[in-house]
C-alpha cells in the first residue's frame, strides 16, 4: 500500500517570505529597550540607517531600471489580456516599486518629523532592503543582474483563504443590512 501524502500546511509560506515576515518583529523586539527620545546618538544612528537603507533600495531600483532599458527583451507576456514585451513588463514593476518606495519614505519622514515615531523608521528600512530578497524586485534582480530565466507575469500575493472568507462574509452582511435598510425606508414612505 503506497503511503498517503501529508496534507498541505494551511499557512505554508516560502522560506524567504518567513524572513521578510519575522525579521521586522525580531528587530523591534531587540530594540524595545532603546529610548530614542533620550538618547541622541541612538536616534542619529536610526536616522542614518533609515537613509542608507532607502538609498540602497533606490539605487538598486534605478540600476535595475537602467539594465532593463538596455536589454530590451522583446519576448512577450500576456498580462490582463494585453501582450507586453518583457522589458515593458519589468519596467512597470520597477517603476511601481520606485513609487511605493518614495511614497513610503515621504510618509514615514512626515510621521517622524510631526509625531516623533521611531518604529516606522525601523520597519520601512527593513522592508526596503528585504523587498530585494522576495517578490518582483528579487526576481528582476536575479534576471537582469545574475542572468537567470524567470517566469512572467509575476504572481500577485494572495491573502490567506481565511481572510478572503472573512471579507466575503462581511460583504454579504453589508449587502443584507443595506437591503433591510431600503425595505424599512420604503415601508416608512408608504
Amino acid at each position: 500500500m503506497p503511503p498517503t501524502p501529508a496534507p498541505p500546511a494551511p499557512f505554508a509560506m516560502p522560506q524567504q517570505s518567513m524572513i521578510k515576515t519575522f525579521a521586522p518583529m525580531v528587530v523591534l523586539y531587540a530594540m524595545r529597550g532603546i529610548d530614542f527620545a533620550a538618547d541622541e546618538k541612538a536616534l542619529l544612528i536610526l536616522r542614518v540607517a533609515f537613509g542608507v537603507c532607502h538609498a540602497i533600495a533606490l539605487l538598486l531600483s534605478l540600476f535595475l531600471l537602467m539594465r532593463i532599458s538596455q536589454t530590451k527583451d522583446m519576448r512577450t507576456v500576456t498580462v490582463e489580456g494585453e501582450k507586453q514585451p518583457f522589458h515593458e513588463h519589468d519596467r512597470r514593476h520597477i517603476l511601481q516599486g520606485l513609487k511605493t518606495l518614495v511614497m513610503t519614505c515621504a510618509i514615514v519622514i512626515g510621521m517622524h518629523a510631526k509625531w516623533s515615531y521611531y518604529n516606522p523608521l525601523v520597519l520601512t528600512s527593513l522592508q526596503a532592503i528585504l523587498g530585494f530578497v522576495d517578490g518582483p524586485s528579487a526576481k528582476l534582480l536575479s534576471a537582469h543582474v545574475f542572468g537567470k530565466d524567470i517566469d512572467r507575469p509575476f504572481e500577485t500575493p494572495q491573502p490567506p483563504s481565511w481572510l478572503q472568507d472573512k471579507k466575503a462574509e462581511l460583504t454579504e452582511k453589508k449587502e443584507k443590512s443595506d437591503g433591510n435598510a431600503k425595505k424599512t425606508k420604503s415601508k416608512k414612505a408608504n
